[in-house]
């Protein structure tokens, strides 16, 4: 136990030398929600669909709104979709650096997108890339190809730009996974997570569900 003392007090002497320009806190959040989240739609990479927020997902916006700066936030980066540029630029009323990416992009459902989410969910070829993520989704990607995809922006931006309190508007799929990869816990929907980024590493800080506000750590 004295030892693992020792271990954590130098790593904390360590980052504090090194300076705050080293030591990274991402945010992620997921975009308000859309009427086609409320109707069952699979969407992941779909951009030919237009969607609306629902009251629910205006009253999510307004508390992201307020977390935003709560975190002192340095830049926003959103996903290049409808429903996430549109929250992003609900939440940043105090001119924030913005940039828009291809790499935030939720989950590639391939010839799944736009269809029912029972039916994706109850597909034969879909459960056999939730049980093995190295195998893609028909058309699509696997869970390892958005893993690897998000962790390399996050390392990307965390050791090439300066800012210190990063936001990511995303999707929940990239949430969701991104949290269970990093704890090595099963796949549970979550809206938010706060990753600290150290030492070209991810470490969970904690998660949650925006329909409870909750706040459930690691």
């Amino acid at each position: 136990m004295y030892l693992t003392y020792l271990i954590e007090l130098v790593n904390l002497l360590v980052k504090t030398k090194m300076g705050k320009n080293n030591l990274k806190f991402i945010y992620l959040y997921r975009h308000g929600e859309t009427n086609l989240n409320v109707e069952g739609i699979t969407m992941g990479q779909l951009s030919t669909i237009h969607t609306v927020f629902t009251d629910n997902g205006y009253k999510q916006i307004e508390r992201l709104k307020q977390k935003i700066k709560e975190n002192k936030i340095d830049v926003i980066y959103s996903s290049d979709y409808e429903r996430t540029i549109n929250t992003a630029k609900m939440v940043n009323d105090t001119n924030i650096p913005f940039f828009i990416t291809k790499k935030l992009r939720g989950l590639n459902m391939g010839r799944f997108q736009g269809l029912p989410m029972k039916e994706f969910l109850n597909s034969p070829q879909i459960k056999k890339s939730f049980k093995d993520y190295s195998i893609p989704i028909p058309d699509g990607e696997s869970i390892n190809d958005l893993n690897s995809r998000i962790i390399d922006f996050i390392t990307y931006i965390s050791d090439k730009t300066n800012y210190n309190n990063i936001a990511l508007i995303t999707h929940s799929a990239v949430i969701s996974n991104l949290i269970a990869k990093l704890l090595g816990k099963s796949y549970y929907n979550f809206d938010e997570c706060i990753i600290e980024y150290f030492g070209g590493k991810l470490y969970v800080l904690s998660y949650n569900q925006y329909e409870n506000q909750k706040i459930l750590k690691k």
